[in-house]
């Protein structure tokens, strides 16, 4: 069967911050975890990391560089009432690729965001 992204997007568990780890053929798992700083001191933030490896054949009409991503994302959301709703997250992005019978590895990936939310009533 064919998943429909109508979106732009594949609803995967393995489809995170670059890649979506779908390819023809490709093999994925993915590891992660999150905490809360809080009990290191910085009790308005949160730390998530995930690191996803795909596998794809070397050679053949599959063929694909292999993928390993990193993803570590940091949120702080202030607690204070003056700015309730902030949040301010910083989200870093990796992606390396190799492995391929042409020794073509492909170009790797690194990709920096920081998005701020911000609640407005009209």
């Amino acid at each position: 069967t064919r998943i429909r992204s109508p979106w732009g997007s594949i609803p995967g568990y393995t489809s995170v911050m670059i890649g979506d780890f779908n390819r023809p053929e490709e093999t994925a798992w993915l590891v992660g975890g999150s905490a809360d700083l809080a009990a290191w001191g910085a009790k308005d933030f949160k730390l998530n990391l995930n690191y996803v490896a795909g596998d794809t054949p070397e050679c053949g009409t599959s063929a694909n560089p292999d993928r390993d991503e990193w993803d570590l994302n940091l949120t702080y959301t202030p607690r204070q009432t003056a700015v309730a709703g902030l949040t301010m997250r910083l989200r870093l992005g990796w992606v390396n690729q190799q492995h391929t019978c042409g020794r073509n590895n492909g170009v790797d990936i690194a990709d920096l965001r920081f998005i701020v939310n911000y609640p407005l009533e009209f």
